[in-house]
């Protein structure tokens, strides 16, 4: 019997950081709201609609999201994504009033909508068999550690230094994911691929 040759863990370790990163943005909102509220002088209620505007924008461009890595590849839309969920971050961190903390949770989640389904397509084309398996239940742990680290991360700056030192640290953490996905193999866009416009905008 052939010997198993099983592919290297890197990629995922990539991924696992990816899904940690967009994880924790969510998880640093609930758990600063208060340090957000005083130093940004808003009500309660706005945090709240940062959180919903991000989940609306995620939840109404995914599937978009999801052809546009079909369209210009699975990689690329995972950089662009991971990208511009570290420029969403640098914007939360400077931000000084309430509409660019809305404007930051909005890019995220355009982001995080781009990036997810490129998480699943990774799996499939870099994994097989057990490891593709394996490297799922990694992602879920993945995100379920995300609450953990930023209940102690967060907890941890807002009390020492300021709750905007969590969102710059996520910029740092998207930096590097970006640079390491060069190391991963280029998964070729599919031909083809048409958006209906119209339709997303529809849809979303």
């Amino acid at each position: 019997m052939a010997a198993v040759i099983k592919a290297s863990w890197l990629p995922m370790v990539i991924i696992a950081l990816a899904q940690i990163q967009l994880g924790f943005n969510v998880n640093a909102l609930t758990i600063s709201m208060g340090a957000i509220v005083e130093d940004l002088q808003v009500p309660p209620a706005m945090v709240g609609t940062a959180l919903v505007v991000y989940s609306l924008a995620v939840a109404g461009l995914v599937m978009l999201g999801a052809k546009i890595g079909r369209m210009i590849g699975s990689r690329l839309a995972f950089q662009i994504g991971i990208a511009a969920q570290a420029a969403a971050m640098a914007v939360m961190a400077l931000a000084f009033n309430a509409e660019l903390m809305l404007l930051a949770q909005a890019i995220a989640g355009i982001a995080a909508a781009l990036a997810v389904p490129a998480f699943v397509v990774m799996i499939a084309n870099y994994y097989h068999a057990a490891q593709q398996e394996q490297s799922l239940g990694l992602l879920g742990a993945a995100q379920a550690s995300s609450s953990a680290l930023a209940f102690l991360v967060v907890g941890f700056m807002s009390m020492v230094v300021s709750w905007r030192w969590a969102f710059a640290m996520l910029v740092v953490v998207g930096a590097i994911i970006v640079i390491l996905s060069f190391r991963l193999e280029v998964i070729e866009p599919r031909k083809g691929i048409r958006i209906d416009w119209l339709g997303a905008i529809l849809a979303a």
